[in-house]
């Protein structure tokens, strides 16, 4: 996957940017349902196109289509995906190194084979002791969708239940996130994630524990990381978290990661999974 493209600062407060993404791979597009994919196997495509205003430093518009602008683990949303939209993030500093954090907006999911869903998301964050050797955060969302139809359509369903072509529960998700950032010469971070679906019936709980040491997101840095998470069937929305993990919802598994930062911009990454 290679994403590429100009970022256009037009004044301080007006930002318009934009990339295509390259996919290429051994496998063919035929294989995407068979695979869980969430994008295609060969591709070349516009991967985003958005425009933002930030009036003030603790506010910022986004137009446009580019990365979900939330802060969720895989377990709920897979970071390569980019739906279009409209989001609004406003940041409340207090005290000496603590901040408040609100951020909403609503969207299309623009998943494949047609999608047409509806997103809204409204999101709390707390992070205290931002430039503290162990700095908190806390963070709240509640992650709506709707007009899902298409996706069943399309077969991606992903373990959700269905019936007559619908998915039989609705997905309205409360997701809870604990991440304690450990800010030494090799940085290390903590997350706890828990997730329910208020709209489902049965089956609608998840987790997911997370550790990282280092920072591969810089030039040269290294990083390694174990996950573990498990999820009832209908906890989560499978047509959009991560799918490097084999199943999308009702499983459990483990996932070892070791990651290089090439440059600040370009990331290599090997992972282990063990799922059932």
């Amino acid at each position: 996957l290679l994403r590429y493209g100009p970022t256009w600062q037009i004044d301080d407060q007006w930002t318009l940017g934009g990339a295509l993404r390259v996919d290429e791979s051994t496998v063919g597009n035929d294989e995407i349902l068979q695979n869980n994919d969430n994008e295609r196997s060969r591709d070349l495509a516009l991967d985003s196109l958005f425009l933002a205003y930030a009036p003030t430093q603790n506010d910022k518009l986004l137009f446009g289509k580019t990365a979900f602008p939330f802060v969720l683990s895989r377990m709920l949303w897979d970071p390569d995906l980019r739906p279009a939209g409209i989001s609004y993030m406003h940041e409340m500093p207090f005290g000496d190194e603590d901040t408040f954090r609100v951020t909403g907006g609503g969207f299309r999911g623009e998943q494949m084979f047609g999608d047409q869903s509806r997103i809204v998301a409204l999101q709390l964050g707390l992070t205290l002791h931002q430039t503290s050797l162990v700095s908190p955060e806390f963070i709240l969302t509640d992650l709506r969708f709707s007009n899902l139809d298409a996706l069943v359509a399309a077969g991606l369903d992903r373990d959700n239940e269905t019936v007559n072509d619908h998915f039989t529960d609705d997905f309205e998700l409360l997701d809870a996130q604990f991440i304690l950032h450990i800010n030494t010469a090799l940085p290390m971070r903590l997350l706890i994630d828990v997730d329910r679906n208020v709209k489902a019936s049965d089956l609608d709980k998840a987790g997911r524990l997370e550790f990282a040491v280092g920072n591969s997101f810089r030039a040269q840095g290294q990083e390694v990381g174990i996950a573990m998470q498990r999820m009832q069937r209908e906890a989560v929305l499978g047509a959009f978290n991560d799918d490097d993990w084999w199943f999308h919802t009702g499983t459990r598994g483990t996932m070892l990661w070791w990651a290089y930062g090439i440059t600040d911009r370009v990331r290599f990454r090997a992972a282990f999974f063990r799922e059932q």
